[in-house]
């Protein structure tokens, strides 16, 4: 059953440390406005003040009629229809949201989703703790199940994890398909077909193909995904910066899986065993073929943390700069970002740090 969503419009002024807005998610749309799930399962959108020195509170959608209790939002993002879709850790709901009609439609998977999804033009793609599925939605804008496909799981919560199932946000790749990691152990890089329905002799699972050692994989960010190529990361040992355990060394690991020409199944290309990116989200040029990560060491004084630019062909340390130590340099999950003129922006536990080009 459809449910109205309240609509508020306001002019009040919201500097970037809003209240109630959390740091993720967030997705910028075609004015360039952000939009933000809250704490209190509202969607706000947010405009720039003249002078880039704050934001605007434009439009207030309420969504607490249908994420109710103590379900927060994990991720909201637009389709390629202009509607929003939103998915809630508990109960693990699937919803849609037409901005113009206010109507909110809800579909319950019944398990936890703790990461956000990717929109493509032929459809939703959202992975539970048990299942990969493909969502679309009809002519009403109400979400359903096109397939879904259930993955290895040890049953382990592993350290650096939220839950116990896949960490990761599906990556979708060119030739149809859409790559996840699972929860076994050792971690796999698990590749589907996208396609809503098969050709004969055709499996959903175009391979399953495991990470990092046994006892010590888990990641709880992407895949960079370039062609038939994809780069995972180990988070395995991260732990809250804040809480005891924040100084844990974490176990290292950088790899990339290929999928065959063929679509037959993957191989492990190389894995970089000495590199530890805790939580770096790293990005992939394709113009320097460098993988750009942020990387931990021990250090006298504890955690040392450092800029790390690997070759994508071989895997192979290309540089390494020190960017700082301590818990004011930890980036604590958030993403590396990529911009003009050579420079790299990660954000820490006390501000962003820049990489410039010394070339």
């Amino acid at each position: 059953m459809a449910r109205p969503a309240r609509l508020q419009v306001a002019g009040g002024i919201f500097h970037v440390t809003t209240r109630g807005v959390r740091g993720l998610p967030i997705f910028l749309d075609d004015h360039d406005r952000v939009w933000s799930a809250t704490k209190t399962n509202h969607l706000f959108v947010l405009a720039e003040t003249g002078g880039g020195t704050g934001f605007r509170l434009v439009a207030d959608y309420d969504l607490s009629r249908v994420v109710t209790g103590d379900e927060r939002i994990t991720s909201a993002l637009r389709d390629f229809q202009g509607r929003i879709w939103f998915v809630t850790k508990k109960d693990g709901k699937v919803g849609v949201l037409d901005p113009q009609t206010l109507q909110i439609h809800v579909k319950r998977t019944n398990e936890e989703i703790e990461n956000s999804f990717a929109v493509g033009r032929d459809g939703v793609f959202i992975v539970s703790d048990k299942r990969m599925y493909r969502f679309r939605a009809d002519e009403g804008g109400r979400p359903h199940v096109v397939w879904r496909s259930r993955y290895p799981n040890s049953g382990i919560h592993k350290p650096s994890q939220v839950d116990a199932g896949s960490g990761t946000t599906p990556t979708l790749m060119e030739h149809g398909l859409v790559a996840i990691t699972d929860n076994a152990d050792p971690m796999d890089v698990v590749v589907y077909r996208r396609a809503p329905t098969l050709a004969p002799g055709q499996k959903r699972v175009v391979c399953t193909t495991p990470v990092f050692s046994k006892g010590a994989s888990a990641t709880e960010n992407s895949l960079i995904g370039s062609g038939r190529s994809l780069i995972v990361e180990n988070n395995y040992g991260y732990q809250d910066p804040f809480g005891l355990m924040g100084g844990t060394i974490t176990s290292p690991g950088v790899a990339r899986v290929d999928v065959k020409p063929n679509l037959s199944g993957c191989r492990v290309v190389w894995t970089n065993h000495t590199v530890r990116a805790p939580t770096a989200v790293p990005k992939l040029s394709t113009k320097t073929g460098l993988v750009y990560t942020y990387t931990q060491d021990a250090g006298d004084l504890g955690q040392v943390w450092s800029w790390v630019g690997l070759d994508d062909r071989t895997g192979k340390t290309v540089f390494k700069v020190a960017a700082g130590d301590g818990l004011a340099a930890n980036n604590n999950y958030a993403g590396v970002a990529l911009g003009g003129h050579g420079t790299a922006y990660i954000g820490t536990t006390t501000g962003i740090r820049a990489l410039r080009d010394g070339g």
